[in-house]
């Protein structure tokens, strides 16, 4: 009896279809997020060490901003899919406004955090280049 209700709940091959048209979009954008790190470092490389090192640097800080911005993302589209599905257009509405302005004032948070962060450099002792 166990593994009849085992068989049935198997995923099967219509289920993978929708899985994968769902996934490959994000496994897209995952990867050119990480392939920005790498085309930093072939076109800085030229350049030596201490601007290789600063493209490193921030790299990681441009990855743990990514995945910041997809967490609340994907939470944002969870919330949607729900309204969605309950078929209630208001909170679907809110949901998406509401992710779109949470979107926006952490994306200007962030701005905000490097252009401070780039006003710094005299003071810290570092060149100004630009």
């Amino acid at each position: 009896m166990t593994n009849q209700i085992l068989i049935s709940q198997a995923p099967t091959h219509a289920e993978f279809m929708p899985l994968i048209r769902l996934a490959v979009p994000l496994m897209v954008g995952l990867a050119a997020a990480l392939l920005i790190g790498v085309l930093n470092t072939a076109m800085i490389s030229p350049q030596g060490t201490v601007p290789l090192a600063a493209a490193g640097v921030i790299t990681a800080v441009l990855i743990i901003l990514i995945s910041t911005f997809l967490g609340v993302i994907t939470a944002i589209s969870v919330r949607i899919s729900q309204a969605e599905g309950a078929r209630d257009a208001a909170r679907v509405a809110l949901a998406l406004c509401s992710g779109l302005l949470l979107c926006l004032l952490g994306g200007g948070g962030a701005a905000l955090v490097m252009i401070a962060l780039y006003l710094l450099l005299g003071p810290l002792g570092n060149p100004r280049r630009f």
